[in-house]
């Protein structure tokens, strides 16, 4: 029996007896087919039954018409087999996930500034990039009178 995530919650799930779900938002490990049984997980990790009632087909994707079943603990999703050949993650990103990934890329952000020479910790890349500019120009008119000439040679 394959084991489907969804993106709903049980509350979400509870409050209906259908669920109209796009291929592309369940993690399946293979398409469904009309009348598969299956055990939807929710995003609570909750399961529940479901029964593929019909397929509908867009330009893009393949949408499930499911009829919800009743829930069931883990240990019964286990016992049907819902474990067994689970090869594909979730498909989807939690809010959670999102600010552990931007609070990473703010650490990495400070981490590379503190580590940046102070020419550059001064001014803006902008700044920075127009004095290499104005470098770059007076070690071609003016080599000898200038500290940074070797950039202008590499």
């Amino acid at each position: 029996m394959d084991l489907v995530d969804v993106p709903a919650s049980t509350r979400q799930l509870d409050e209906h007896e259908h669920l109209d779900v796009p291929h592309r938002l369940i993690a399946a490990p293979r398409p469904l087919e009309v009348g598969q049984v299956v055990v939807l997980r929710d995003l609570d990790g909750r399961h529940r039954w479901a029964a593929v009632d019909r397929l509908r087909f867009t330009e893009t994707d393949t949408v499930y018409e499911m009829q919800l079943g009743h829930p069931m603990p883990l240990e019964r999703a286990v016992e049907v087999g819902a474990y067994e050949s689970r090869r594909m993650a979730r498909p989807f990103v939690r809010v959670p996930d999102v600010h552990r990934m931007l609070d990473g890329m703010r650490d990495q952000r400070a981490r590379a500034r503190a580590i940046a020479p102070p020419a550059m910790q001064s001014m803006g890349a902008k700044n920075e990039a127009a004095r290499i500019s104005s470098t770059l120009s007076t070690c071609r008119a003016q080599p000898s009178i200038s500290p940074h000439c070797s950039i202008a040679t590499v």
